[in-house]
Protein backbone atom coordinates (compact mmCIF):
# COMPACT_ATOMS: atom_id res chain seq x y z
CA UNK A 1 0.00 0.00 0.00
CA UNK A 2 2.94 2.60 0.96
CA UNK A 3 3.88 2.27 -3.10
CA UNK A 4 0.66 2.82 -4.45
CA UNK A 5 0.14 5.81 -1.75
CA UNK A 6 3.78 7.40 -2.83
CA UNK A 7 2.93 6.77 -6.40
CA UNK A 8 -0.61 8.61 -5.87
CA UNK A 9 1.39 11.62 -4.36
CA UNK A 10 4.08 11.63 -7.16
CA UNK A 11 0.92 12.12 -10.00
CA UNK A 12 0.24 14.56 -8.24
CA UNK A 13 3.32 16.33 -7.67
CA UNK A 14 3.66 16.07 -11.30
CA UNK A 15 0.75 17.56 -12.31
CA UNK A 16 1.14 20.54 -14.63
CA UNK A 17 4.48 20.19 -15.05
CA UNK A 18 5.19 20.41 -19.23
CA UNK A 19 8.11 18.52 -20.98
CA UNK A 20 11.43 20.38 -20.91
CA UNK A 21 14.57 20.56 -22.58
CA UNK A 22 17.31 18.56 -20.47
CA UNK A 23 21.06 18.83 -21.66
CA UNK A 24 23.80 16.45 -20.20
CA UNK A 25 26.84 18.50 -19.81
CA UNK A 26 30.28 17.24 -18.20
CA UNK A 27 31.36 14.90 -15.71
CA UNK A 28 32.18 15.19 -12.30
CA UNK A 29 32.60 13.05 -9.12
CA UNK A 30 31.41 12.78 -5.51
CA UNK A 31 32.47 13.80 -3.20
CA UNK A 32 35.48 14.90 -4.93
CA UNK A 33 37.76 13.79 -8.33
CA UNK A 34 40.82 12.78 -5.37
CA UNK A 35 38.99 10.26 -3.96
CA UNK A 36 35.50 9.07 -6.20
CA UNK A 37 33.54 7.10 -5.06
CA UNK A 38 30.54 8.05 -7.70
CA UNK A 39 30.60 9.19 -11.30
CA UNK A 40 28.09 11.05 -12.94
CA UNK A 41 27.47 13.35 -15.68
CA UNK A 42 25.44 16.54 -15.26
CA UNK A 43 22.06 17.95 -16.07
CA UNK A 44 20.75 21.44 -16.80
CA UNK A 45 17.41 22.98 -18.09
CA UNK A 46 15.99 26.28 -19.31
CA UNK A 47 15.14 28.35 -15.86
CA UNK A 48 14.45 27.07 -12.53
CA UNK A 49 12.44 23.71 -13.78
CA UNK A 50 14.50 21.20 -12.54
CA UNK A 51 14.72 22.55 -8.50
CA UNK A 52 10.91 22.75 -9.08
CA UNK A 53 10.30 19.24 -10.02
CA UNK A 54 12.85 18.05 -7.19
CA UNK A 55 10.92 20.22 -4.59
CA UNK A 56 7.69 18.49 -5.92
CA UNK A 57 9.08 15.76 -5.60
CA UNK A 58 10.36 15.72 -2.09
CA UNK A 59 7.14 17.35 -0.60
CA UNK A 60 5.33 14.50 -2.06
CA UNK A 61 7.75 11.66 -0.85
CA UNK A 62 8.46 13.27 2.83
CA UNK A 63 5.27 11.62 4.44
CA UNK A 64 6.92 8.07 3.38
CA UNK A 65 10.04 9.30 5.20
CA UNK A 66 12.35 10.41 2.55
CA UNK A 67 14.16 13.16 3.94
CA UNK A 68 15.07 15.88 2.32
CA UNK A 69 18.34 16.44 1.39
CA UNK A 70 20.89 18.98 2.81
CA UNK A 71 23.26 19.62 0.26
CA UNK A 72 23.06 21.84 -2.63
CA UNK A 73 21.03 20.62 -5.23
CA UNK A 74 23.27 19.37 -8.23
CA UNK A 75 21.05 17.54 -11.19
CA UNK A 76 22.79 15.01 -12.72
CA UNK A 77 22.66 11.28 -13.91
CA UNK A 78 24.93 8.44 -12.16
CA UNK A 79 27.10 7.13 -14.42
CA UNK A 80 28.24 4.57 -12.05
CA UNK A 81 30.12 3.86 -8.36
CA UNK A 82 33.59 2.95 -7.34
CA UNK A 83 34.55 0.87 -4.61
CA UNK A 84 38.70 1.82 -3.94
CA UNK A 85 41.02 2.31 -6.55
CA UNK A 86 44.74 2.09 -6.17
CA UNK A 87 46.51 5.60 -7.45
CA UNK A 88 47.69 3.96 -10.46
CA UNK A 89 44.54 2.91 -11.74
CA UNK A 90 42.57 6.14 -10.25
CA UNK A 91 45.45 8.34 -12.46
CA UNK A 92 44.70 5.92 -15.44
CA UNK A 93 40.85 6.58 -15.30
CA UNK A 94 41.42 10.20 -14.42
CA UNK A 95 43.68 11.30 -17.39
CA UNK A 96 41.14 8.60 -19.74
CA UNK A 97 37.46 11.04 -18.11
CA UNK A 98 39.38 14.30 -17.43
CA UNK A 99 39.24 15.39 -21.45
CA UNK A 100 35.07 14.88 -21.12
CA UNK A 101 34.63 16.93 -17.96
CA UNK A 102 33.31 20.37 -19.79
CA UNK A 103 31.36 18.39 -22.70
CA UNK A 104 27.93 18.68 -23.94
CA UNK A 105 26.89 14.89 -24.67
CA UNK A 106 23.56 16.25 -26.22
CA UNK A 107 19.99 17.33 -25.00
CA UNK A 108 16.87 15.27 -25.40
CA UNK A 109 12.99 16.60 -24.20
CA UNK A 110 11.91 15.16 -20.76
CA UNK A 111 8.33 13.72 -21.46
CA UNK A 112 8.03 11.82 -18.12
CA UNK A 113 9.20 10.77 -15.08
CA UNK A 114 10.09 7.55 -13.34
CA UNK A 115 9.40 6.21 -9.87
CA UNK A 116 12.56 3.44 -9.26
CA UNK A 117 13.24 1.29 -6.92
CA UNK A 118 17.34 0.67 -6.52
CA UNK A 119 18.33 -2.97 -4.90
CA UNK A 120 22.19 -2.43 -3.78
CA UNK A 121 23.88 -5.40 -3.30
CA UNK A 122 27.50 -6.65 -3.25
CA UNK A 123 27.65 -7.35 -7.13
CA UNK A 124 26.48 -3.77 -7.77
CA UNK A 125 22.91 -2.23 -8.41
CA UNK A 126 19.62 -3.20 -9.99
CA UNK A 127 17.25 -0.61 -10.60
CA UNK A 128 13.11 -1.31 -11.45
CA UNK A 129 10.97 0.98 -13.10
CA UNK A 130 7.93 0.79 -10.67
CA UNK A 131 5.70 3.67 -12.25
CA UNK A 132 6.28 6.67 -14.71
CA UNK A 133 4.47 9.92 -14.67
CA UNK A 134 3.71 11.37 -18.06
CA UNK A 135 4.36 15.45 -18.16
CA UNK A 136 1.51 17.53 -19.60
CA UNK A 137 1.73 18.14 -22.79
CA UNK A 138 0.08 21.64 -23.07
Amino acid sequence: PAVADLTAALARACAGVVPFRVTARGIGFFPHVRSPRVAWIGLESAGIILADLRQRVEQAAAPFGKRTESQKFAPHATLGRFKRMNRCDLKKFLDAVIPFRDRNFGEWQAREIFLMRSQLSSSGSRHVALSSFPLDAK
